[in-house]
Formats: C-alpha cells, structure tokens, sequence
C-alpha cells in the first residue's frame, strides 16, 4: 500500500493506536532542568491530565468530576510511593509509574451517582483502549521517527484525546529545554480540526519553534485555525477550492486585498491534482506542483535504473500514477 511505501522510504516506525494505544503513558510526567537537576512537576502534571482528559471527556466543567478524577490519579502516585509534590526527583528507570486501568479501579472502589457519570465518560472515552494500553515515556518517542495511525480509532472524542495529550506533552517537554535556533523535531498533525478550541495549540504553536520543533497543521479549511495561528505561521499552503465563499475567507486570512491576488486565488477552484497556492516569506501567492508520493516514488526509481516509458510505471512498487498528463 502507499502508507507502507511511505513507512517504509522514511525509515518510520509504525504505531496503529488501535491495536497499541498511546505510545507513551500520560501518567509518566515530562522531566524539567533547573539548574542541571533533572526534577519532575508531579502535582502540576495530574493536574494538566486531567485537564486536557475532562476536556476531551466533555467534563471540564464539572468540578466534582474533576476532583474525583484527579484524586484518584493522586491515590494511584502514592500507592507507588511517589510525593504529590512538584520538583521531584525520579529515576526513570527504576520507578515503577501508575497506569490508567489502575485509576479505574480506584474510581469504581467508590459510589455515587457522581462516580458512576464519571467511570461513563471515561469508559467511552477509552472504548479503543488507547489509555488502558498506553506504555512508555513521552521523552522515549524523541528517538526516533513515527507515524501514529489513529484512523482506526472508532471513537472521534479518542482521536481527539490522544491528539491533545500529544500536544500538551510536547509543550510541556521542549518549552524546558534551552532556547535554540535550530530545526530538531518535526511535528505533522493531519485532521488538525480536532483541536479547534484547545488553548494549547495557539499557545504552543506561537512559541514552538524557540524551541527547535516545527509544527505543521493540516486540514479542509483555514477557518479551522485561530487567526493567531494564521498570522503567525511563515508558510501556508492551499490545494484546490471548490466554493467562492472560501476563496472570499482565503484572501481575508492571507491579507490579500489586491486584484492580483484575488484574481489568482480565484483560479484556486481549477487547480489540478498535487497543484497548490503557496504564501510564505519566500513565496508570495504561486501557485506551484508539489512532490506527491507517486512523484516521490518515480524520481527515486529513474535516479536507480535511468530513463523508463510511462507505461512500465505500473511496475514500480507502491506506485500506482494518475493521467500520465500530471506526471510530466
């Protein structure tokens, strides 16, 4: 298939959320450097978890929920001998972390009508298992490079919860690390409209590359994205348009008001396949074709074997081309 084609030209390691969970378990907190100690924030970190999982859940509002939740996490931390505390130190590699089945079944130790609406959201939340299987720590997925399927998942409110979890612990990790002008970490995030509303990504997405990580964003619409992320982002990239209404949001999110440029958005409805608009400090509103993966596949192919017809392309493994016309 193409996704294992493309698994298997960038080296990636394959994580299918359904079958695994998480690659990392939240409740491991991200470390902190302070004056060359290695110290761990423990009360502030159950605090953002379950933060960012009753919003997800949709109980962010609901304070005894909260608190439930959030000392049961805490139970779970003591019962393996950890101080709720932050600047702790911890050493990974012997400290045995509490998991997410274990915090359930603190909560169900418990009644009430409060409990039971609790152990609801949560066991709808984690229908796929993606917390119940969730090992690892978050610094671990830094060595390496990886394509996290969450596709499968059958339930959008786990899409979105693995998603968010990702995100906070990616702030929460390099926002610690010294300042750098160098590029280390990519981050891509497809479907990125499941964070519409999270306060985490315009922050972190305004301040990310200080750290070294960039951060690219996709999904159907730029209404998806707060004008903070808009403005602030050095590239956008558009594929085709179907409806005026969002060439008209196109020109009012780009700042182009010049009869060039709407011109030029308006032909964005033709565009052909793997053509895009591009705006960024080197490209002002072009329109250009881009390296699809069958491109990809086809170049690296000729530069191995040399020159072959346009009907032997079939025969390249994972390449499957389109009308020959929008392969010249």
């Amino acid at each position: 298939s193409n996704e294992k084609i493309l698994i298997e030209q960038n080296s990636l390691s394959y994580i299918d959320a359904e079958a695994k969970g998480l690659p990392f378990n939240p409740l491991i907190p991200t470390e902190k450097i302070k004056g060359g100690r290695i110290t761990f924030d423990v009360k502030k970190h159950i605090s953002s978890v379950v933060s960012i999982i009753s919003y997800s859940c949709g109980f962010e509002d609901k304070q005894t929920l909260r608190r439930i939740f959030r000392d049961a996490i805490r139970q779970s931390f003591q019962e393996n001998n950890i101080p709720i505390e932050n600047d702790q130190e911890i050493d990974l590699d012997t400290q045995e972390f509490p998991s997410f089945p274990r915090v359930i079944e603190i909560i169900e130790g418990q009644s009430g009508s409060n409990v039971d609406h609790l152990i609801s959201r949560l066991t709808e939340i984690d229908d796929d298992g993606i917390l119940e299987n969730a090992k690892g720590s978050f610094k671990d997925l830094l060595h390496g490079k990886y394509l996290i399927n969450l596709s499968k998942l059958s339930n959008d409110r786990s899409k979105k919860l693995a998603i968010c979890l990702f995100l906070k612990f990616a702030e929460t990790y390099f926002t610690n690390l010294p300042v750098t002008n160098q590029c280390k970490h990519c981050i891509i995030i497809d479907e990125a409209k499941r964070l519409q509303g999270f306060e985490v990504l315009d922050r972190y997405a305004l301040e990310c590359r200080k750290w070294g990580v960039s951060l690219l964003l996709s999904s159907q619409t730029l209404t998806h994205f707060s004008n903070d992320i808009i403005n602030n982002s050095s590239t956008k990239i558009c594929h085709k348009i179907t409806t005026g209404t969002e060439n008209k949001k196109m020109i009012d999110l780009l700042g182009s008001s010049n009869l060039e440029a709407q011109e030029l958005l308006s032909k964005v409805d033709n565009f052909d396949a793997f053509e895009v608009l591009i705006n960024s400090k080197n490209i002002n509103l072009e329109p250009i074709y881009t390296l699809g993966l069958h491109h990809y596949l086809i170049l690296e192919h000729l530069l191995k074997n040399g020159v072959m017809k346009i009907d032997q392309l079939n025969q390249i493994d994972g390449c499957d081309p389109p009308d020959s016309r929008k392969l010249r």
